[in-house]
């Protein structure tokens, strides 16, 4: 192993840490922050980006920040609590069906 593939490594990784700590948006540009040092220091060259995933990533970032401002997630989180104590069986059920049924209701 190279020392240009550990460091490169290192950028990487440091890269998701910083957008861990920041959150939100913040995981994307510090996603882009990387891949600029790569591409500058490294001169790795990038392919084509996948602009279709990028966007989708970046949607479903946005609703949740949205969701989360409007105290969205506490609301559902009240509602599985509830259905949890009442009937601890649809543990397994309540996370993926609020917030489909959720997004029904308009």
């Amino acid at each position: 192993m190279t020392v240009s593939i550990v460091l490169e490594f290192a950028v990487v990784l440091a890269a998701i840490w910083m957008g861990a700590r920041t959150g939100g948006l913040g995981l994307g540009l510090w996603g882009a922050v990387g891949l600029l040092v790569l591409i500058v220091v490294f001169g790795v060259s990038p392919t084509s980006p996948p602009i279709d995933v990028m966007l989708i990533i970046l949607a479903v970032i946005m609703a949740a920040s949205m969701m989360d401002a409007a105290g969205g997630i506490d609301f559902l989180v009240q509602i599985a609590g509830r259905i949890i104590r009442a009937d601890p069986k649809y543990l397994t059920y309540a996370p993926g069906i609020l917030p489909a049924a959720s997004s029904c209701r308009g």
